[in-house]
């Protein structure tokens, strides 16, 4: 099912389908798209709109590229095309599968000290934000070398939408707004997700 640059890898040391992740490596010009199209958001988009709490000034793309290489590991390991086309008001997916499953790929910028994923439930404001994907991956960047234009993401596991409606809201670690946090050990298998997406994907339970 996957080339040699996806890798089924073992959180704990078990077999079992929730400890496992998909380490997947993008390199060459699935490298060089991911940076383009970073280059394109962050030129389109506000200062602060897009990946808050993440703005460096001397990597000011960084937030932006970080989510392309997320985007770039699913579509490998699903394959299907990646969506790298900017739109003015933004997009709830990343992807739609089987023309009617809203996929949205969740990356953070290394290991999460937290050992969790992050949704934003509220704003600073207390307004409650729209939970609109069926489906929310989790995953992180494991190293990035642009000099050998390549980057490690790892794909550590999924949860649906009626789920994380009913998680633990948290207050931001950077910034002043809440999120629905979801413990890594808790999500669902991201290769369960992969191995049956082929069969019917709402039969992933």
């Amino acid at each position: 099912m996957f080339d040699k640059t996806i890798e089924i890898l073992n959180r704990f040391g078990t077999n079992s389908y929730r400890e496992s992740y998909v380490r997947v490596l993008i390199k060459g010009t699935d490298f060089d798209k991911c940076v383009s199209f970073s280059r394109i958001m962050w030129a389109k988009t506000k200062k602060g709109q897009w990946g808050r709490g993440l703005i460096n000034d001397e990597d000011p793309f960084k937030a932006q590229r970080i989510g392309a290489f997320g985007e770039m590991a699913f579509s490998k390991v699903l394959k299907v095309p990646v969506n790298f086309i900017y739109r003015e008001f933004g997009q709830n997916e990343d992807f739609i599968l089987l023309k009617k499953y809203l996929v949205d790929v969740k990356t953070s910028n290394g290991y999460p000290r937290s050992n969790s994923g992050l949704i934003r439930a509220y704003t600073n404001t207390g307004k409650k934000l729209p939970i609109k994907c069926h489906f929310y991956i989790f995953a992180y960047l494991e190293s990035e070398d642009p000099k050998k234009r390549e980057a490690i993401v790892n794909l550590v596991g999924f949860e649906k939408r009626n789920r994380i409606l009913k998680r633990e809201v948290v207050n931001a670690e950077k910034g002043d707004h809440y999120n629905y946090k979801i413990p890594y050990s808790e999500l669902k298998s991201i290769k369960k997700f992969f191995t049956e997406y082929n069969t019917k994907i709402s039969s992933v339970k």
